[in-house]
């Protein structure tokens, strides 16, 4: 019994997404739920990082498209996308990406990314690197995905 709990212990638990053809993950406890793309309302003057906000159960969220802060092209409206509300410093921010994968157990000692491999602020983003069987796997500290400022400005978007 001893050992299952120190197996357990040496692990952790990932929610996996995809953007592009690319595989990310953030720790599931930070998820608080996963939805499909619901009516995204606009903000005029909203931050460009902000797609918009969204109403869930009487609670205002912004929403953040991770391609773009991952660097990669905008995503395009489609039934696919699905949105990641997870908790970034106390705030439920949505995240859109294109679609949610699988929950993953992984060892919780993990091989950090190589330094200089990802530009500016993405080498903060990503925390570590992730072998899978046939491809490899980003693990996003959802905490820096937004900066300090930024998360800021949101809290003036949203009501939580």
């Amino acid at each position: 019994m001893k050992e299952e709990f120190n197996k357990a212990e040496a692990t952790r638990q990932y929610v996996s997404f995809s953007l592009e053809s690319e595989e990310f993950a953030i720790e599931i406890s930070r998820v608080q739920e996963i939805i499909r793309q619901e009516s995204i309302t606009k903000v005029p003057n909203a931050p460009e990082y902000v797609v918009g906000i969204i109403n869930l159960r009487e609670r205002i969220i912004p929403v953040i498209d991770m391609r773009a802060r991952m660097g990669l092209p905008p995503a395009t409206a489609s039934d696919s996308l699905v949105v990641i509300i997870a908790e970034v410093n106390n705030r439920s921010i949505g995240f859109i990406v294109d679609s949610v994968n699988q929950v993953i157990q992984l060892p919780a000692a993990i091989t950090p990314p190589p330094p200089g491999i990802f530009q500016g602020n993405k080498q903060d983003l990503i925390m570590g690197i992730a072998k899978l069987q046939d491809s490899l796997l980003f693990l996003v500290d959802i905490q820096k995905v937004l900066l300090l400022e930024e998360q800021q400005e949101l809290g003036e978007l949203a009501t939580n």
